[in-house]
């Protein structure tokens, strides 16, 4: 998108993540999410549901705790 100068939104950042999680790419949606917010965007109520519904298929303890990371950044910043 960025190449031909159109710049993501937090619609279609959410839309990425939501494609992970569904194919079982947890730890991909992990890193659209870091992307998403070192861009200035900050995730919303369903980037975190996304995330919440990633958690409950991920089985990599790495990505449980980024998970939880990013909802206790949630939590303190709302």
């Amino acid at each position: 998108m960025e190449s031909i100068g159109k710049n993501p939104t937090d619609v279609t950042y959410n839309s990425l993540i939501d494609v992970c999680v569904r194919c079982d790419k947890f730890g991909t949606g992990l890193k659209v999410l870091k992307e998403m917010k070192s861009k200035g965007i900050e995730p919303d109520n369903f980037t975190y549901s996304t995330l919440i519904k990633g958690i409950r298929a991920s089985d990599s303890l790495n990505d449980l705790d980024q998970a939880f990371s990013f909802l206790a950044d949630m939590k303190n910043s709302g």
